[in-house]
């Protein structure tokens, strides 16, 4: 299997993976099981090894053909290690951020369940990578495809999202002058903010 970095955004600080050597990761393969499970800072976030299984539609255990995740707290913030070989994947992050990043690559480089055998090894140059949207400006834009937005910028590793809602906003009270007849409803932002 052919992987061209330039594909890949951004490009991994370090890479070195297989043209030709591949691993298949299907439904015999396990999360390891974590003897503690790693959560964000923030409350009520599904922990990392369910995102990586539901991520791989695979279960949890301690079967061969497993993906390992392991912290590594003298990493840096968001930075993360990907060993990918035959029976095993392993990833090494020091938080939260480190392993969805990591995530994020595997999805770049998965073609259907084959993955190339080899390393990858990222940081993020800047702590703030971000997209700016002007909602007031897209006047079709709703807040499915916000969402959808958001979604594919956390695929390519940015972690700020400006939206500018200007008359978008759902203004209410003395102030719901101010919004347009296509204002975003109250529990759209509540969603979309959530999904932030």
């Amino acid at each position: 299997m052919r992987v061209r970095t330039a594909e890949i955004m951004p490009t991994p600080k370090e890479i070195d993976l297989s043209e030709e050597q591949v691993v298949t990761v299907d439904h015999g393969w396990f999360v390891a099981k974590l003897e503690k499970p790693i959560y964000a800072d923030d409350a009520g976030l599904v922990d990392v090894g369910t995102k990586f299984a539901e991520a791989f539609c695979v279960g949890v255990g301690d079967e061969p053909n497993r993906i390992h995740l392991q912290r590594d707290r003298t990493m840096r913030d968001e930075e993360y290690a990907l060993e990918i070989e035959p029976g095993e994947i392993t990833v090494t992050a020091a938080n939260r951020a480190g392993f969805m990043h990591a995530l994020a690559t595997i999805d770049h480089l998965r073609a259907g369940p084959l993955l190339p055998v080899g390393t990858v090894r990222d940081h993020p140059r800047l702590p703030i990578r971000g997209l700016h949207v002007m909602v007031e400006k897209i006047h079709q834009l709703r807040a499915e495809s916000i969402l959808s937005l958001m979604r594919s910028a956390a695929r390519h590793k940015l972690n700020t999202l400006l939206l500018e809602l200007g008359d978008r906003f759902p203004f209410e009270g003395e102030y719901a002058v101010a919004a347009a007849p296509n204002a975003l409803s109250r529990p759209e932002l509540r969603r979309i903010i959530d999904e932030a």
